[in-house]
């Protein structure tokens, strides 16, 4: 049976569309991604804008035709902090099922935080994972094994919301950089180590940062999927994107549209995450394309 999920963020849209196995294995027919910025203005305002709620309609609507193209009749819609911390977030989601037809859930941040576990563990070959989600407006870390969540956190901050609270500029000085992760840290500060678990990494930066590494022209999962990074690879690529244009950047092979302006942000989250994880010389993570909307597929109804 065919499946979809629509995974509506505060940067970007998803959708995926599933064939499930009959040994309950999710085979992706299609994964896609397109940058909406939805909370865009949100921390200054409180409330979705006309245009981003437009922009996000748009990309919903194509991917409506797409589900319908592949006979798809079994579609789940969630949004996550956005449409969380909205004030008018009823507003879009009453347009979305007047338009479309689709009831979107919004998710709390746990509950967030443990479909992103369930899909980043359903490829695992660890026993026992520290999965992290960085997101646009939200960052989950989730302590886990093959029994379940044992501890999850989800922080009201992401790669546009770092980016928009802390004004931080295109090219980010060693002055801002430092304070942004003194800022982090203080944030993270209660998470414990990791210690034996392996560190699993889902998202748009961790499909985003193994095709730049990798200079993909075009999205492929096979290559991005279980793809290792070190702290000083990733703090390689950060000098590497923080020393170009803003312009430069958005043309590189593997740089997700919409995204080459919260790049840097977003790994400033990841650098913080796990300093406060394990030793920076030892840090190690696995990328994985399998976030939320793979574990809210897994999840019993």
């Amino acid at each position: 049976m065919k499946r979809a999920v629509i995974d509506i963020g505060t940067n970007s849209v998803l959708m995926l569309i599933t064939k499930q196995g009959k040994d309950g294995h999710l085979n992706a027919i299609t994964d896609q991604a397109k940058t909406a910025r939805l909370g865009e203005g949100l921390a200054a305002t409180g409330n979705l804008s006309e245009a981003a709620m437009a922009r996000t309609l748009a990309i919903l609507q194509d991917y409506a035709k797409a589900i319908q193209s592949e006979g798809v009749s079994d579609v789940t819609c969630f949004g996550t902090a956005a449409l969380r911390r909205a004030e008018n977030s009823q507003t879009f989601i009453q347009q979305v099922q007047q338009q479309l037809g689709w009831t979107v859930q919004v998710l709390s941040g746990k509950e967030e935080a443990r479909y992103a576990f369930a899909g980043a563990m359903s490829a695992a070959e660890a026993d026992s994972a520290v999965v992290i989600d960085i997101g646009g407006g939200s960052t989950e870390v989730v302590y886990g094994d093959r029994e379940g969540v044992i501890c999850d956190s989800s922080f009201p901050i992401g790669a546009v919301t770092l980016k928009d609270q802390l004004s931080l500029d295109s090219q980010i000085s060693e002055g801002e950089r430092d304070r942004a992760l003194a800022h982090l840290q203080e944030l993270f500060k209660a998470l414990y180590p990791a210690n034996s678990a392996a560190i699993l990494f889902t998202g748009g930066t961790a499909t985003t940062l193994p095709a730049l590494e990798k200079q993909l022209t075009t999205y492929d999962i096979a290559q991005i999927e279980r793809t290792q990074l070190t702290a000083a690879k990733i703090q390689s690529l950060y000098d590497r994107l923080n020393g170009m244009s803003l312009e430069a950047r958005s043309q590189l092979p593997g740089m997700e549209p919409g995204r080459a302006d919260i790049i840097q942000p977003a790994i400033l989250i990841l650098q913080a995450l796990l300093t406060q994880l394990m030793a920076p010389e030892s840090a190690q993570l696995t990328c994985t394309v399998r976030g939320a909307r793979y574990g809210i597929l897994l999840s019993p109804s």
